[in-house]
């Protein structure tokens, strides 16, 4: 669902909520008090606070950089029908509670507040991480397919050993992260290829690609190593 459809929806809902929430309140059969529009002004505002809300999460969500939306959308569920429910009460049972009310609804707005930020910044940091796997997953394929060609057009006995091994240690690496590592690693490979692919292939060429891709992988351990340790 595009953006703009996503708002219109969630506008359509909240204005149902409101209208339905004012038309409660005015078929109230009794005179209405300055703590019974208190308490209408609260609603309104935590509605339109919680729609608020959705729009923000709207807008992140399609752009796919947040994978904890459904999180956001619920808090805002909660946080109104919460405050509808709280209102009703206080209406009911303690009409002259109006100190008590006011705290209550304030604290209920600042945990929803808080909540709201905490779920958008885990969810763009999961999102974040994700990617960031996906990427690693997509770029080691690369290598595996780079190295088993390498190795099936391979003619050459002496070569035979070394690419297997490097073909090992590319299926060993962590690939929870991607590093700027890889991108050296990949055209190190495609310089390995292009010399293989060769009619003229030199063999010390081939030999220093050969350790240099070695070299770059255990450097690349190293990096997600600390990477990993940074993290904890």
């Amino acid at each position: 669902m595009k953006l703009i459809k996503k708002n219109l929806f969630s506008a359509l809902i909240f204005a149902i909520i409101i209208a339905v929430s004012m038309i409660i309140y005015g078929l109230i059969p009794y005179e209405k008090s300055d703590f019974d529009k208190l308490v209408m002004q609260c609603v309104i505002s935590s509605e339109v606070l919680g729609f608020l809300n959705v729009l923000v999460y709207n807008a992140v969500s399609s752009k796919k950089k947040l994978s904890l939306a459904a999180g956001g959308y619920t808090s805002s569920i909660i946080y109104v029908g919460l405050s509808v429910i709280v209102s009703v009460l206080f209406s009911i049972y303690y009409r002259h509670a109006e100190k008590t009310y006011l705290i209550l609804f304030t604290i209920i707005t600042a945990v929803f507040v808080i909540a709201s930020i905490l779920i958008y910044i885990i969810g763009k940091s999961t999102a974040s991480n994700t990617a960031n796997i996906e990427k690693c997953s997509a770029a080691f394929k690369e290598f595996e397919y780079i190295m088993e060609s390498i190795c099936r057009d391979n003619e050459n006995p002496a070569y035979r050993t070394s690419f297997e091994k490097i073909s090992e240690a590319i299926k060993s690496c962590d690939q929870s992260s991607y590093v700027e590592t890889d991108d050296k690693i990949h055209r190190c490979l495609q310089q390995l290829k292009d010399q293989m692919d060769s009619d003229s292939s030199d063999e010390k060429k081939v030999e220093a690609i050969s350790e240099k891709i070695f070299a770059l992988i255990k450097q690349r351990t190293s990096e997600v190593s600390g990477l990993k340790l940074g993290g904890i």
